[in-house]
């Protein structure tokens, strides 16, 4: 799995991806700052659940970075491989099936997690500066849940991309799902009450530990030529 995981970042060394990431940085300021112009900033200050709305607003911003990396990731990786037919080489050369699919999904959490490490830190200091009496767990709980639930997508992506066979299907699952997911996870984020704070978060634990559960099962008969036939 090591040596899986050091060709999958050798791999993202390319430039490609780094314009990849730096679209993702834009995507996010432009959801930072077009919730600010909606008065987010001022429901904080003045609302009565300033605690919640920056735990809530900590986990939207992550939501969006979750949900959009591993599809930058997977497309540099697994999907390229694939359609190159350069998969079969790795195979021939020593990578095998299953470690390879760790190894894949591993990258893409480990990027994940260092993604969601900046965003902490940036929301850490904003309530440092502006809401040092929140305590810090606010942005803690999210964090752990929103783990969990990258754990389990990137599991999930790594093990549907490597099973689907036709290429437009593995673009499409790759380009579509993500952006469905993104706004439809949004527009649930952003109208659950803030009451039921703790459930939202506990839900997003529970999907990522059911997406992985379920990338188990897709990968439990992974073998060569199931991973290596791709069809146009």
């Amino acid at each position: 799995m090591i040596k899986e995981l050091k060709y999958n970042f050798e791999m993202l060394s390319k430039g490609v991806f780094f314009i990849e990431l730096g679209f993702l940085f834009g995507i996010l300021a432009f959801v930072v700052s077009g919730s600010l112009k909606e008065g987010v900033l001022s429901l904080i200050l003045n609302g009565p659940y300033s605690d919640i709305f920056i735990s809530r607003y900590f986990l939207l911003v992550s939501y969006v970075s979750v949900m959009m990396l591993p599809y930058f990731v997977t497309s540099e990786t697994i999907m390229y491989e694939k359609i190159s037919g350069r998969i079969e080489q790795l195979l021939v050369n020593g990578f095998k099936p299953f470690s390879y699919f760790w190894g894949s999904a591993l990258t893409v959490f480990i990027l994940n997690e260092i993604m969601l490490f900046i965003l902490f830190s940036e929301f850490y200091i904003f309530r440092f500066y502006f809401f040092p009496g929140i305590s810090v767990i606010y942005l803690i709980e999210p964090l752990v849940a929103i783990s969990i639930f990258s754990f389990g997508l990137s599991n999930f992506v790594c093990a549907v991309v490597l099973k689907i066979k036709k290429v437009d299907l593995i673009k499409g699952f790759l380009f579509v799902i993500p952006y469905i997911l993104v706004f439809g996870g949004n527009n649930l984020i952003t109208k659950i009450k803030p009451e039921y704070n703790i459930g939202l978060l506990l839900g997003t634990a529970a999907i990522g530990l059911l997406l992985f559960a379920l990338s188990i099962l897709i990968m439990r008969n992974i073998n060569n030529e199931s991973i290596v036939l791709t069809i146009p």
